[in-house]
């Protein structure tokens, strides 16, 4: 409302008076009692639910990487190996379900997620241990390739007197998963008897032959292609130490000979990608 002196001899011009209707006045020269916070909380509230329904969707898309290995058997009853492969390699990765193709020629994405799925199988081995871990390096080990050239007994992993159940070096390696699953055909580190006499051997249930796994990783990790291209193309070893995942597996068992179908590993992992817009 216009505001004029009483005395109009005066130099005084009328002016007017703005009414500022914000929150930051109401917060400034309002209230300070408990009804006029709560009032000031709801109008914050609501201008941001205001702002997030303006912004585009959040887009979510699912890929899937699938393979297996097995060790590799020398001409003796016994062996050990070991095994390993990166899990966070999007050049390996499949896109599957939700798809969207911004994202796939986007440089950076937000993985969230990873279920990895195991089956473990004897194959045609008398009996087998199989120790499957999922690691990440830790800052002290980024250089080290895994796999069983380079890993050393009693200096990255310990077991017992066996060869079974192995230990991780911690200051190496992180450990987000571990699994120790032994399957035979017949009776624990005995081979299979024939009590048909036709030379063919007693096979064991199959609780004893075959096994599954599953795992859940919450992993909120940026993808993010430094030469400016897609992400998709990235490999495991751009990223920091802390966040190169392996699948690593130790296989101690027995068989008859080389060529016996050794005992197998097989995944399939599921991954989901965040996208802004």
């Amino acid at each position: 409302m216009p505001r004029v002196a009483v005395n109009s001899l005066r130099k005084r011009k009328s002016s007017t008076r703005r009414r500022r209707t914000s929150n930051v006045t109401r917060v400034r020269f309002g209230r300070t009692n408990a009804a006029s916070q709560k009032r000031q909380i709801l109008s914050n509230a609501k201008t941001i639910s205001s702002i997030r329904r303006m912004l585009p969707p959040a887009i979510y898309t699912d890929y899937q990487y699938t393979g297996g290995y097995a060790p590799f058997l020398l001409n003796f009853d016994d062996y050990f190996n070991i095994l390993s492969v990166p899990l966070l390699q999007p050049t390996d990765w499949s896109n599957v379900m939700r798809q969207d193709p911004n994202v796939l020629e986007s440089s950076s994405t937000l993985i969230k997620r990873m279920q990895l799925n195991l089956r473990y199988t004897l194959g045609e081995s008398y009996w087998c241990q199989i120790s499957t871990f999922v690691v990440t390096l830790r800052r002290e080990a980024a250089n080290l390739i895994v796999n069983q050239g380079n890993l050393n007994l009693n200096e990255h992993y310990i077991t017992s007197d066996e060869t079974f159940n192995p230990r991780l070096n911690s200051k190496i390696f992180k450990v987000h998963f571990v699994s120790h699953r032994s399957l035979m055909s017949g009776a624990w580190k005995q081979a299979n008897p024939d009590i048909t006499g036709l030379g063919a051997p007693l096979i064991g249930n199959p609780r004893t032959t075959m096994a599954k796994g599953e795992v859940n990783l919450r992993l909120n990790i940026r993808l993010r292609q430094p030469l400016g291209t897609e992400w998709r193309t990235m490999t495991q070893n751009q990223l920091q130490p802390s966040n190169r995942y392996f699948l690593l597996t130790f296989f101690k068992g027995s068989t008859s000979t080389a060529d016996d179908d050794p005992p197998r590993v097989d995944w399939d992992a599921h991954y989901v990608a965040y996208n802004a817009s």
